[in-house]
């Protein structure tokens, strides 16, 4: 969870807020625990996080490497 959770962060994925940890706005869990507890009870909802951090960070053929993401 720390690598899924530190991926999803930084690539604005996840969001921190005031209560908590969201996804595309859904409340995900109140701190790192309860979103690794969320996680484990949601699947679906992990494969969709899994899934938009691939689209993120994974280079596809074709596509010149720059380091920058997309805005």
């Amino acid at each position: 969870m720390v690598r899924f959770s530190t991926s999803a962060s930084s690539n604005n994925i996840l969001e921190k807020k005031e209560r908590g940890i969201a996804f595309e706005g859904e409340l995900v869990g109140q701190g790192r625990d309860a979103a690794r507890q969320t996680l484990k009870e949601k699947p679906e909802l992990a494969e969709k996080i899994s899934k938009a951090i691939l689209e993120k960070v994974t280079v596809k053929v074709g596509e010149p490497v720059t380091g920058e993401g997309e805005a």
